[in-house]
């Protein structure tokens, strides 16, 4: 039987309207009513996914996972558990590149987020769909510094296109990087963190606390920032959007989310439908 099943946000839980569906929100509920817990494990901040656990009705002692792993706290709590940082070297390097290839960079510290401009295209976007607001500092680096943060940084977030980003993650692997890794959410979101941080291992840590095996929870994703959770969980399950490298790893393939993916996917594993 299953006990807990982790989800990942956008391009999971979340439509191609970035909105919780009927069907999916219904279907978690009746699961719920069963017993299984769910917790969010995902790329947004703790603001985001708070307000999206709340969206599902979730418990304020929920466990959630923010920021891929990097942190773990509960929907309730400001304070956090885990809470795992980005190199300097790395921040500063990243952020270098970017400015010279004028891509958008968002910096994430615990719950805030910071931006070289709220006016970048890619800023715009992502602000319509977030609880979280950017706040714009211009020279990101010089107000890392100025702020003592520079060592505080939990992700850097990349935005632009799919083809320009697989540019970026090659020179960067090739020049840069230290104690990091780059891994794709979305074809436009490239997400640099921690080398030891992972969704798998914010499952692992949830899992613990809960005491429940492994082998009694399933995980849902489509990003390459899903894989390790969806190789640590009993029941790894790729959505149909999904990349390819993401479903070659999973158990099983769901519908898109486009398709309400993740509650077929309960209907079939869960309610048994």
């Amino acid at each position: 039987m299953y006990k807990l099943v982790a989800l990942d946000i956008d391009g999971t839980t979340y439509g191609t309207d970035h909105k919780i569906s009927k069907k999916v929100h219904d279907t978690i509920q009746e699961a719920r009513k069963k017993g299984v817990k769910f917790s969010l494990i995902s790329g947004r901040g703790p603001n985001d996914i708070e307000g999206i656990s709340e969206e599902l009705d979730l418990e304020p002692h929920t466990l959630i996972g923010c920021l891929n792993g990097s942190i773990v706290k509960t929907v309730e709590s400001d304070d956090f558990i885990l809470n795992k940082t980005l190199t300097e070297e790395d921040v500063k390097n990243c952020i270098k590149l970017t400015d010279e290839m004028n891509f958008a960079a968002f910096v994430y510290v615990g719950n805030n987020v910071y931006v070289k401009s709220n006016k970048d295209e890619f800023v715009i976007l992502q602000n319509k769909f977030t609880y979280e607001e950017t706040r714009e500092v211009g020279d990101l680096t010089k107000f890392l510094e100025e702020n003592d943060l520079l060592d505080k940084v939990n992700k850097i977030g990349i935005a632009n296109e799919y083809d320009e980003l697989l540019k970026f993650k090659d020179r960067f692997i090739d020049e840069n990087i230290n104690n990091g890794q780059l891994l794709f959410s979305l074809p436009f979101y490239l997400e640099l963190i921690h080398e030891g941080t992972s969704k798998g291992n914010a499952l692992k840590y949830i899992t613990d606390k809960l005491n429940i095996k492994r082998e009694e929870t399933i995980a849902m994703g489509d990003g390459e920032n899903d894989i390790d959770m969806l190789k640590y969980a009993g029941l790894g399950i790729a959505m149909g959007n999904a990349f390819s490298n993401v479903k070659e790893e999973a158990d099983f393939i769901t519908l898109s989310n486009k398709e309400d993916g993740v509650a077929y996917a309960i209907d079939k594993f869960i309610l048994k439908k």
